[in-house]
């Protein structure tokens, strides 16, 4: 996903921004000639994007937690009859408010590339005769355009003694996104996916293929959002792990 100087790398903190930039940006269509049908547009894309981010998010990452508990009544519950799954019901859409200055819209889903449609949105504020960089610390949209993006999660390895053998703990920077697949090869074999961590650390606990054996272990990362791996591979780092 292609990031903005000026955008939160943390998700945490990318609601709130699309927050204020929905509630402040139609204060400066007329100072900044904005088209109305344009500022309409971009505020209901910001609205769209503060729910996805803030509200839904946030309600179906624990949905995803309490699923652990369903496996576990499932393997070793003992209540009688087939057990229901839990269904996810989304938080319901905020309705607006027509009675604000300015009045603000109930929140509607839009078309995919919200995000896209804001960036290039910025850059015509930016071109604007009356852009300041007040007006663009309101927005919260300081920063140059040019600056690269990050592709690639980036990560660090250390051995630490667990029960057994020792274990590999990797330190991660995700850049703002939601988790990382982690890829891992040893013995010889595949790079196979060996978990989706959503946390800076990540600690692999795997006993050692041949016990008492040294191994090499490699280790290989992607983005992870919305259910789908993304962006490119980060660089290999192996590190040996033993008894």
């Amino acid at each position: 996903m292609k990031r903005k100087p000026y955008y939160p790398t943390q998700q945490a903190a990318q609601g709130n921004w699309h927050g204020n930039f929905a509630d402040k940006v139609p204060n400066y269509q007329t100072v900044l000639q904005l088209n109305e049908d344009q500022v309409e547009g971009r505020v209901l894309d910001a609205l769209a994007m503060r729910y996805l981010l803030h509200h839904w998010l946030a309600d179906l990452r624990t949905f995803a937690e309490s699923g652990a508990q369903v496996l576990q009544r499932l393997s070793y519950g003992t209540e009688p009859g087939a057990m229901a799954l839990p269904d996810f019901t989304p938080p319901p859409l905020p309705p607006g408010d027509p009675g604000a200055t300015p009045p603000v819209p109930a929140t509607v889903m839009v078309p995919e590339g919200a995000l896209t449609r804001i960036f290039d949105f910025v850059a015509v504020i930016k071109r604007s005769p009356g852009y300041t960089d007040v007006i663009g610390q309101d927005l919260g949209i300081l920063g140059d355009e040019d600056t690269g993006s990050q592709t690639s999660p980036t990560f660090t390895t250390k051995v630490e003694q667990g029960e057994g053998c020792q274990c590999v703990r990797m330190r991660i920077t995700r850049y703002g996104h939601y988790a990382t697949a982690v890829y891992s090869r040893r013995g010889g074999g595949d790079f196979e996916l060996l978990a989706i961590a959503g946390k800076a650390t990540y600690m692999d606990e795997r006993p050692l293929l041949a016990p008492g054996q040294p191994e090499v272990r490699e280790y290989k990362m992607r983005f992870w959002d919305s259910g789908a791996e993304n962006g490119d591979w980060s660089d290999v780092k192996s590190i040996t792990v033993s008894v």
